[in-house]
């Protein structure tokens, strides 16, 4: 029988955000992880998932803005 290692991963989720929020997490002692970000689309309607991301060598703040650039 072969032994497998289970890792346990915990999430805390805080949110939504808006964008002149965001850019605003510039503690990299804590503003890093994993986000979301939901667009209006013209079929599907408002609140659709467009992107899922992770942040973890710069802040949520940081990676968005580049992520969106111009887009706000």
């Amino acid at each position: 029988m072969q032994e497998r290692m289970l890792r346990l991963i915990q999430i805390d989720w805080v949110g939504p955000y808006s964008l002149e929020t965001i850019t605003k997490l510039q503690d990299i002692s804590q503003d890093y992880g994993i986000y979301q970000i939901y667009c209006k689309q013209p079929v599907y309607g408002k609140d659709v998932l467009l992107y899922i991301g992770k942040v973890d060598q710069q802040t949520l703040g940081k990676r968005v803005t580049r992520k969106l650039g111009g887009y706000k």
